[in-house]
């Protein structure tokens, strides 16, 4: 590969037949990716907030604004492919479904009071108890994301019957290879002609009298994930509502919602070199911020050309490159780093679009690949194997 960057006019979304979004136009992919860069801007500034906040509130209101970042894009990217059948959820990670129901919590709360009051406090007078009863242990194959949607929607239908005040509880059970989740609230409860008719598509009441909004879009969406959206056994008072969900054990250790650093970051050195090349100012500044917090010596320029200016074998230990950067793109970057500087950890982001590249590139090349907008955590965990990786190469070269 030449020493300098590829024509600077090529437009980087036709650089690769796989750039563009199946069923959507170059146009609407380019809106896709512009408001994918800016949740990615918000959730890495949210991040570095709540790692500096020492009020408990305020923490929880920033993990609310990382929670809600992190499915706003998931949202975003069903949108630009439609539903993935369940067969295709091979490679998703275990979700936790009492970290759901938590984060829901924090999501949606009651409108006057802003706060939910456990089972344990003093309830008092016009307060919203949530009373979160799922088991440590139980986790599904559905999406993080689509189970708060859901549940989001419940407990925002349970809160519109309850006005003045009352009980919303989650709770949860292992069946057979299934978990089946129930939200029960002590409100009014369900007619038999709303009961009837609740999961037909717009099905509603702005009175606040029935429960429904969204109901069909939810039970329709857990279907795609081999899930399913029923109402409860009517045991009075109030409604209750079922998700029945394939259970999932964990594969490896998982996390709850909460941030915190991995103990391998310990055995990271200080100022551990890190290039960062973006096009988009936000995001590459947001890098830089973040990284730096992390204890990292951080390059950041927009381009290739910068990038190749700016590269010296040996200085980096880790590179984060965008996939979709004026002129040379993000791959034929990385091979010129892997050229230069074998020893060099190479991870491969993309922001729209682009994951059939990220699925198929060669591995002597990139070594991680990352979406858009990309957490904390998986941020600790790239910077730690990338590392891992660059101090385990340079050593067997110097054997």
């Amino acid at each position: 590969m030449s020493d300098q960057p590829g024509n600077k006019d090529r437009n980087p979304a036709q650089q690769y037949p796989t750039d563009t979004v199946e069923g959507a136009s170059l146009r609407q992919a380019g809106v896709v990716h512009d408001v994918n860069q800016m949740l990615a801007v918000i959730m890495g500034r949210a991040e570095l907030l709540k790692q500096r906040e020492g009020s408990a509130s305020r923490r929880e209101d920033l993990e609310a604004i990382i929670l809600a970042v992190g499915d706003a894009a998931a949202m975003l990217k069903r949108l630009q492919r439609g539903l993935p059948p369940p067969q295709g959820q091979g490679d998703q990670a275990a979700v936790n479904l009492r970290d759901a129901a938590r984060a829901v919590s924090l999501l949606i709360r009651p409108e006057k009071t802003r706060r939910w009051v456990l089972p344990e406090e003093d309830p008092g007078q016009q307060s919203w108890v949530f009373d979160l009863a799922v088991p440590e242990d139980l986790f599904t194959s559905v999406p993080g994301q689509v189970v708060r949607e859901v549940l989001s929607n419940l407990l925002v239908n349970a809160l519109e019957v309850l006005p003045d005040g009352g009980i919303i509880r989650i709770d949860a059970g292992a069946d057979q290879g299934r978990v089946v989740m129930t939200v029960t609230d002590n409100g009014p409860g369900l007619d038999k002609k709303t009961a009837h008719r609740i999961f037909e598509p717009g099905f509603t009441s702005r009175d606040g009298e029935f429960r429904g909004t969204g109901l069909a879009g939810s039970r329709q969406l857990l279907k795609c994930y081999d899930g399913r959206l029923e109402i409860g056994p009517d045991q009075g008072p109030g409604a209750q509502f079922r998700l029945d969900l394939p259970r999932m054990e964990p594969t490896s250790p998982v996390t709850g919602t909460e941030i915190s650093r991995p103990a391998g970051q310990d055995s990271r050195p200080a100022s551990f070199p890190v290039l960062v090349v973006d096009d988009e100012p936000a995001v590459r500044d947001m890098l830089s911020d973040v990284l730096t917090e992390l204890d990292c010596r951080v390059t950041a320029v927009r381009d290739a050309k910068s990038a190749m200016d700016r590269f010296v074998p040996s200085e980096f230990g880790l590179a984060l490159v965008d996939q979709t950067l004026p002129g040379t793109s993000g791959l034929e970057l990385a091979a010129w780093l892997r050229e230069r500087d074998p020893c060099l950890a190479v991870v491969l982001i993309t922001g729209w679009g682009q994951e059939q590249i990220l699925a198929t590139v060669d591995s002597a090349i990139v070594d991680m690949t990352a979406t858009k907008p990309l957490e904390w955590t998986r941020i600790i965990e790239l910077l730690d194997r990338g590392e891992s990786l660059n101090r385990q190469r340079r050593e067997a070269e110097s054997e």
